[in-house]
């Protein structure tokens, strides 16, 4: 307490004997203590630093400095650690397991739920107005808007894996439709198709190939051979004249 007092009432001398020096005067003071002092880049030298100053100037501010300085660091410069302190913390109530788990650097989860956005307390606000106004802008912002609307607009309804599935799924359904129509399809009434000629071909095609099993070879004939009689039944019934 004493020492605190000490450096107060020093400091407080010093500046009282600062105001009342003449500024040229002080700085010219302050150069020659900066010369004089053993601190000073003039001062630097190589020499070992346990050799003692030769002159008696320095030796006393030296020592004059030395005896200004404290002694020990005050305490505000390495304050003591503070123990920790059970205390009661938020949504939580302090007990003996709770204040354990606590010296173990545990922390409850916050019960804090903040409320939600509403357009009365919403902090974050708009800087521009949007929509804008289209009869206060010019065709060339106009214009700009309307890329910016459709390409967002495609962005958020873009469904790149739904899209591909319907595709697979249409090429599907339209290439089984045309395999059953072009050869499979039978009409009730058993007068031959618009597609017997190509069916005839194809299967006697189809039963030339080595490479197949002998039984569809036989098969494709048979389907051949039945296209070739419905060709020719369906061209007999067209050249033959119409009944009165």
């Amino acid at each position: 307490m004493a020492a605190s007092s000490l450096r107060q009432s020093q400091a407080l001398l010093f500046m009282q004997h600062c105001r009342h020096r003449h500024p040229s005067r002080l700085l010219l003071t302050t150069r020659q203590s900066s010369t004089s002092s053993p601190y000073a880049p003039s001062n630097f030298n190589h020499t070992p630093a346990n050799t003692q100053s030769s002159s008696p100037a320095a030796e006393a501010q030296s020592a004059s400095l030395t005896h200004s300085l404290p002694s020990s660091r005050p305490t505000y410069a390495h304050p003591q650690a503070r123990k920790f302190a059970a205390t009661e913390l938020a949504g939580t109530k302090l007990t003996a397991w709770t204040w354990l788990k606590s010296l173990f650097g545990w922390r409850p989860t916050p019960t804090y739920k903040p409320a939600p956005f509403r357009a009365n307390n919403n902090p974050y606000r708009a800087r521009k107005q949007w929509p804008p106004d289209f009869n206060t802008l010019d065709p060339k912002q106009q214009f700009h808007f309307e890329k910016t609307y459709r390409r967002r607009a495609a962005l958020k309804w873009a469904r790149p894996a739904w899209n591909k599935s319907i595709k697979i799924l249409q090429h599907t359904l339209i290439t089984f439709t045309l395999i059953y129509f072009i050869f499979i399809c039978e009409p009730s009434h058993g007068q031959g198709t618009p597609f017997d000629g190509f069916r005839a071909w194809f299967f006697d095609k189809l039963g030339m190939l080595g490479q197949l099993p002998e039984s569809t070879r036989q098969e494709a004939g048979k389907l051949s051979e039945d296209a070739k009689k419905k060709l020719a039944a369906t061209v007999d019934t067209s050249n033959s004249p119409t009944s009165s």
